[in-house]
């Protein structure tokens, strides 16, 4: 079980990578090419604003599935570091599976607003895209996300040691005194 997650996981990554690094490149350039436009050529290019809004609704959400695989999500470090090792393990048991619940959640939620979107036949203001096909990224994202809280839950039943994602280690060498001093 622990190779085919491995395997999902790097295909996730590539796949995350390319679309939150050439997003942001793509996202980057077009605010260049705006802005020389603009200052040079008095012209500003009528589509850019709304393309852009669009590109960071995709990093945005594709980066919170990277974030969550490298394990660089706002976590409860500071009560874990503190605990004895057997209740950090415990606490991220819940932080985990909790966090795997609300994304869940979440994902449910935005896909209902994608089919109301979908239902409403909404497009954007100037190039007339459908809404639903930009804001799908919404629950895929999210979806994405919820896996890699799944596999870190996972990863922390099979392993002994304490796994913020499925290929994140928990460790911090400079603590390890002070939860010495505390036991």
């Amino acid at each position: 079980m622990i190779a085919l997650i491995r395997k999902i996981n790097e295909a996730m990554k590539v796949i995350e990578k390319a679309v939150v690094s050439y997003g942001t490149i793509t996202l980057a350039v077009l605010i260049i090419a705006n802005v020389i436009g603009r200052n040079v050529f008095r012209y500003s290019l009528f589509f850019v604003n709304e393309i852009n809004q669009f590109l960071i609704i995709i990093i945005t959400f594709v980066g919170s599935s990277y974030a969550a695989r490298e394990g660089r999500h706002i976590r409860m470090s500071a009560v874990a570091d503190l605990l004895p090792k057997k209740h950090e393990k415990k606490l991220t048991y819940i932080m985990t599976a909790g966090t795997f619940i609300f994304m869940a959640w979440l994902t449910y939620i935005s896909a209902l607003y994608i089919y109301d979107l979908y239902l409403s036949g909404r497009t954007s203001n100037l190039l007339t895209i459908p809404l639903w096909r930009v804001w799908i990224v919404v629950p895929v994202g999210l979806v994405l996300t919820t896996i890699h809280y799944l596999m870190a839950f996972i990863k922390n039943i099979v392993e002994p040691d304490v796994w913020i994602s499925f290929d994140q280690k928990s460790e911090y060498d400079d603590l390890e005194e002070v939860k010495n001093d505390v036991e």
